[in-house]
């Protein structure tokens, strides 16, 4: 559980430098100034008691004429593998309104898929996969980095070398109901036997760091 939450609260800082960054302006965005450094030395201490959970608000302005509206969020430990707590206000909005406002949001959340781990692979030319990573690296809300690259030296066709055939969002779920909470991870068995099928089994160790190994059959 210490590994797994040391491994939520770096992705946490992650996703604060993101948020610094994508809102720059005095006034955007408010963080307590001492939560990113109690979080940075938990994880450099190795342990310890746990630091207070990261909260932070988002002030954007939305519609015609231009409403301000304050985004509260709070972040649980174990983030994002559970639901940040969120929050929104404007002092343009009465009650009723502010409440129906909350409503949605938090049903709008809920219907959002969980893809996690999420994992793309791209096969092509070198000019046209540097072109689709440089894309969807920039702007990103979430995480994401390049975990392994493949060169290799081709004559006629490239469509001889492809370890893929179609282009395709394939999701290898495992469905289940963990402690008090609905959760959707990765079957990460279905997706290591995919990977075997299309002559692809290193790449799990290179995405995971451990050398996958399917159940006996």
């Amino acid at each position: 559980m210490a590994a797994a939450v040391r491994e939520c609260l770096e992705l946490q800082l992650l996703e604060v430098e993101m948020l610094l960054s994508m809102f720059p302006k005095k006034g955007e965005i408010s963080l307590d100034e001492a939560a990113v450094p109690a979080l940075q030395r938990y994880l450099r201490d190795g342990g310890g008691s746990l630091p207070p959970r990261l909260e932070y608000s988002v002030a954007v302005g939305v519609g015609e004429p231009e409403v301000k509206v304050e985004l509260q969020v709070q972040l649980p430990h174990m983030y994002p593998h559970v639901a940040p707590q969120l929050f929104a206000r404007s002092n343009a909005l009465h009650r009723q309104q502010q409440l129906q406002l909350n409503t949605l949001l938090t049903s709008h959340i809920s219907s959002l898929d969980s893809g996690k781990p999420g994992v793309i692979c791209v096969e092509g030319t070198r000019e046209n996969c540097e072109e689709f990573w440089r894309v969807i690296r920039y702007p990103n809300w979430k995480h994401i980095s390049c975990k392994h690259v493949e060169t290799v030296e081709a004559e006629g066709s490239i469509d001889n070398l492809r370890l893929f055939q179609t282009f395709e969002d394939l999701q290898f779920q495992a469905h289940g109901d963990y402690g008090l909470r609905n959760d959707y991870h990765m079957d990460l068995g279905q997706f290591l036997e995919f990977l075997k099928q299309h002559q692809s089994g290193h790449i799990f160790q290179i995405l995971f760091g451990v050398e996958g190994k399917l159940a006996d059959k």
